[in-house]
């Protein structure tokens, strides 16, 4: 099959540092073309990516001016086109405004809570390079909390508050201290068991994933998926979240934690040794790798040229 894979936020491939849906095209393409598929990726001009064709672009309109009949079936990534002139399906990567339903064509999201809350059925979780990520059975002495610290959604100030709470050794990687002037908590921060990362490349957040004893994320906002709970898991790092948008399907009781209120939370720090690594990395492997995630789409590549339209 001959599949096209367009946009992201038309940012440079492979990402350097933040970048999610940047990462799901680069791995996504990887695993097509181990399954013997010819790719065509349609992004930023300074993409750099082996074994496939490159279309430079800076926007969908300029993937427009640049069809391709040679090509099966485009897919767009976090661009909902009403209409194309080939086959083609669109994943949303991210959340609509609340009672927003999608009626674009063939829109595929990321867990049925993604779907459900925009009026879809179809859904592809989320899949990892199993293989890329390091494992570690043996754990330092901190959590780790990995997510944009300037957006309060994802929960910076709680786990703040947490960690002064219960006085433990905290990591912060996803932003500097100063962001916190927005989101709150700054003065709370300056203690000495709280440490700021920065912004980190893969390097650093394999080994701080690897190596933490569990990934705290108090998300307040329903996440679509949350790549960064599956890449705890890959790890052998047990994750401590709310039970929001696809975390009850991510998550269940030999891997993590769902809570409701700062009790909940506390009793699952206070527990985080009750988990095994490696039931955190089997489960994560059996259900979240890229190969399962990649014909998955396969199928539904498959539905579409065979003129079915997907809802």
């Amino acid at each position: 099959m001959r599949i096209a894979l367009v946009g992201g936020d038309y940012c440079p491939l492979p990402a350097k540092k933040y970048g999610g849906i940047e990462r799901h095209i680069v791995w996504l393409a990887q695993e097509l073309i181990k399954k013997n598929h010819e790719v065509t990726v349609f992004s930023h001009p300074d993409s750099q990516l082996a074994c496939v064709k490159m279309r430079d672009i800076k926007s969908l309109s300029e993937a427009s001016a640049q069809l391709d009949n040679d090509i099966d079936i485009y897919h767009f990534h976090n661009s909902l086109p009403k209409s194309w002139p080939k086959p083609m399906l669109s994943t949303l990567h991210g959340n609509l405004p609340e009672n927003t339903f999608i009626d674009t064509p063939n829109t595929v999201c990321l867990s049925q809570n993604h779907a459900e809350r925009h009026g879809r059925s179809t859904f592809v979780y989320n899949g990892l390079p199993i293989d890329d990520y390091v494992f570690s059975e043996k754990k330092s002495d901190y959590l780790l909390f990995l997510a944009r610290v300037g957006r309060k959604v994802k929960g910076i100030r709680k786990t703040l508050d947490l960690a002064n709470r219960l006085q433990f050794n905290l990591k912060v990687a996803g932003g500097s201290r100063f962001e916190l002037r927005r989101t709150g908590g700054l003065v709370q921060s300056m203690r000495p068991y709280i440490h700021f990362c920065g912004e980190i490349d893969d390097l650093k957040k394999q080994e701080l994933l690897s190596n933490a004893k569990a990934l705290l994320a108090p998300i307040n906002y329903h996440e679509p998926f949350g790549l960064v709970v599956i890449e705890a898991l890959i790890s052998g790092t047990p994750v401590i979240t709310s039970p929001l948008g696809s975390m009850r399907e991510l998550i269940n009781p030999t891997v993590g934690f769902l809570c409701q209120n700062d009790e909940d939370y506390i009793d699952a720090i206070e527990n985080i040794a009750s988990l095994s690594p490696k039931d955190c990395r089997d489960y994560a492997a059996e259900n979240f790798s890229m190969e399962q995630c990649t014909d998955n789409y396969l199928k539904l590549y498959e539905r579409v040229l065979n003129g079915e339209s997907l809802g």
